[in-house]
C-alpha cells in the first residue's frame, strides 16, 4: 500500500471488503507491532478516495469506525498516529463527517484529539492529530461541530497554540496548517485569539524559523487571516477647513511586514486613496458639508473590515472680498467709504462687516 499501484491493486481486489474487516479487527491487538502496522495499512488505504469510500460504505463500517476511534488511544503512539491520519482522510468531506458522527457520536473524536494534543510531543502524535482536526474543519459543517463542543474546542486550540513553540519543524507546520484551516470561517478569529497569545507566537515563529519557507508562508498567511477581521481605529480629525481636512489614525495591530501594510481611505463609502502613512489630507471638499471617513487595512493577503466612520463637517466658505471699495466723501477729520456686497449665498454665517484702518 505504499505506492499508488499497490493501493489500486488492493482496492480493486474482489476480497477487499473481507480484507478490511480482518485488518480492522487487529487494531485492538495487544501486540503493539501488529496494531500499529494494521493502522498504517488502513491509513495508506485512505490515501485514495476509493479507499475512503470502501470503508465508509462497508457493510461493517460501524465496527470499523469504532475500532479506528478506539485506536486513537495514546498508549500506543504509532497506532494512534496512523489511526488519526486514516480518520482525517475519512472525514475530509461532509459525507464522511456525518457517517462518523452518526456511528461514534458528535464529541468522541474531539475528546480523543484533545487527549492526543495534550500529551508530550515526543510521542509523535501531535502532527496527525492536527491533521485530523484540519480535515474535520475543511467544511463549514465540521467547523460548526467544533463550536457545539466549545469548551473542548478551546482546549484543543490552546494545545495547538502550545505546539507552535515546539522545536520540531514538522510539528510547527502542522499546527499552523490546522489553525489556518480553521481561520477561513467567519467568527473563527474570536476562538483562535481567545488566549490573546497567538499573534505574538506567530511573530516568534517568523523570527525563529527564518530558513524554513513552508513555516514562514503558513505563519504569514495565518497572521493576515486572523487580522482580516480586525477593525482599524476610527480616524481622527486633526484640522478641518472649508475645502480640506487633515486626518490621522493609530495602528491598532503590529504588522507582519512594513512593506506590505497599507491603508485605504474611504470617503462617503467611496475609496479615494491608498497610503503607507498613518495620516492623510482630504482635498477638494465642499464647504459647510458633512462627510464620513473610514480606514481599511490593505495587505497582499486581503483587506480588513472597515473602521467605524468618523463624521465631520467642513468649515463654511470664507466670504469673498467686497467689491468696488471707495471713498465717497472726506474731510480733514473724517471719511465716508462705501462698497458693493459680494456674493454671500454660500456663507450662511455672515453677520456683518469689520472695517480696519
Amino acid at each position: 500500500c505504499s505506492s499508488k499501484e499497490g493501493r489500486d491493486l488492493i482496492l480493486n481486489h474482489a476480497c477487499i471488503a473481507q480484507m478490511i474487516t480482518n485488518t480492522s479487527s487487529l487494531l485492538s491487538s495487544s501486540n503493539p507491532w501488529i496494531a500499529s502496522n494494521v493502522a498504517l495499512v488502513l491509513a495508506r488505504i485512505t490515501v485514495e478516495e476509493l479507499g475512503c469510500q470502501t470503508i465508509l460504505t462497508h457493510l461493517k463500517h460501524r465496527e470499523i469506525l469504532n475500532e479506528l476511534m478506539l485506536a486513537l488511544d495514546i498508549s500506543d503512539p504509532s497506532r494512534s498516529t496512523n489511526a488519526a491520519f486514516a480518520i482525517g482522510r475519512l472525514i475530509e468531506k461532509d459525507e464522511g463527517k456525518k457517517i462518523l458522527i452518526s456511528v461514534c457520536g458528535q464529541y468522541k473524536i474531539l475528546d480523543s484529539l484533545l487527549h492526543m494534543l495534550e500529551v508530550n510531543e515526543e510521542k509523535g502524535v501531535n502532527k496527525n492529530a492536527c491533521y485530523a482536526l484540519s480535515c474535520l474543519c475543511t467544511t463549514h459543517y465540521g467547523f460548526q461541530l467544533c463550536l457545539q463542543y466549545l469548551t473542548v474546542f478551546h482546549r484543543i486550540l490552546f494545545s495547538i497554540e502550545s505546539i507552535l513553540s515546539s522545536n520540531e519543524h514538522e510539528n510547527v507546520w502542522f499546527a499552523l496548517m490546522c489553525l489556518r484551516t480553521i481561520a477561513q470561517y467567519d467568527g473563527a478569529n474570536d476562538h483562535l485569539c481567545y488566549s490573546k497569545k497567538l499573534p505574538e507566537k506567530l511573530k516568534q515563529i517568523r523570527d525563529k524559523w527564518i530558513t524554513h519557507k513552508d513555516v514562514q508562508d503558513e505563519a504569514k498567511l495565518l497572521w493576515y487571516m486572523i487580522h482580516r477581521n480586525m477593525k482599524p481605529n476610527q480616524p481622527n480629525i486633526d484640522e478641518c477647513r472649508n475645502n480640506s481636512t487633515d486626518i490621522s489614525w493609530n495602528l491598532c495591530i503590529d504588522n507582519w511586514d512594513n512593506n506590505e501594510f497599507q491603508y485605504r481611505i474611504i470617503l462617503d463609502d467611496i475609496p479615494i486613496a491608498v497610503t503607507n502613512n498613518t495620516n492623510y489630507c482630504l482635498k477638494n471638499l465642499k464647504a459647510n458639508t458633512n462627510y464620513s471617513v473610514q480606514i481599511q487595512y490593505v495587505t497582499s493577503h486581503g483587506d480588513s473590515i472597515l473602521s467605524d466612520p468618523t463624521i465631520f463637517r467642513t468649515d463654511e466658505e470664507l466670504p469673498p472680498p467686497v467689491n468696488n471699495l471707495h471713498i465717497v466723501r472726506r474731510s480733514m477729520t473724517a471719511a465716508r467709504i462705501t462698497w458693493e456686497s459680494p456674493d454671500l449665498s454660500e456663507c450662511n454665517s455672515f453677520k456683518g462687516y469689520q472695517v480696519y484702518l
